[in-house]
């Protein structure tokens, strides 16, 4: 699994950010070696 992930497009972070962009938003990406990674999406209210 390891391999294929490091395979991957990145499209899917493509489409997250642009849907982010459209409604002012932000995405953070905390990551640690051997421990994965953690996508925290910002979202203004209203």
């Amino acid at each position: 699994e390891t391999s294929r992930a490091q395979k991957g497009t990145g499209l899917g972070l493509s489409i997250v950010k642009h849907i982010l962009t459209r409604h002012n938003g932000r995405l953070s990406i905390k990551s640690k070696v051997g421990e994965g990674a953690a996508f925290t999406v910002h979202l203004p209210a209203g």
